[in-house]
């Protein structure tokens, strides 16, 4: 006899679109010492999720191929950097929201 035991508790995401496999990381994004979900598609829809709820999302930057979370500004806080495949990086910070201002 064969027991199968999960000590995962699942989550469920509403998400439409195809993605890279580098186009999805789980990483504390607004540095809040939480983990977010953020995912990017190759139709150009990035979406950030805090446990199930959808906390931020972006469309129409292009075909979504790498995004990665970190101190990539030596400030102390979290980026996320996002890579299309039309060669543009955008690079989004957290002040209490999203800063649309990608750079």
């Amino acid at each position: 006899m064969v027991r199968r035991v999960s000590f995962v508790q699942r989550k469920t995401f509403e998400f439409e679109g195809s993605l890279f496999q580098e186009a999805i990381t789980l990483a504390d994004f607004d540095n809040d010492e939480r983990n977010e979900l953020v995912i990017g598609s190759v139709e150009g829809d990035l979406s950030i999720f805090q446990g199930e709820e959808l906390k931020w999302r972006a469309s129409n930057l292009g075909m979504i191929t790498c995004l990665t979370v970190g101190d990539v500004k030596n400030k102390g806080t979290n980026s996320l950097v996002v890579i299309t495949g039309e060669g543009i990086c955008y690079t989004f910070d957290y002040h209490g929201q999203v800063d649309m201002r990608a750079s």
